[in-house]
């Protein structure tokens, strides 16, 4: 039993470097976007089950999956 999310939140690096006596700065385009959920059951003969939600899983979606 797995669970993966992904959501359009760009993923960038806090710290950065620079020469000496520079600044270091980045540019990045900030997205915000909707989460998207998924929960698989694998077993070693394959995918069992599957399930995908808008969100995150609650404890009632991940009840209901099982």
């Amino acid at each position: 039993l797995d669970e993966t999310s992904k959501d359009k939140c760009t993923a960038g690096q806090l710290h950065g470097r620079a020469a000496t006596g520079q600044r270091a700065c980045s540019h990045q385009v900030f997205v915000h976007g909707q989460c998207v959920s998924g929960l698989g059951l694998l077993t070693v003969d394959g995918m069992a089950a599957s399930s995908v939600v808008k969100g995150s899983f609650t404890t009632v979606k991940y009840l209901e999956f099982l």
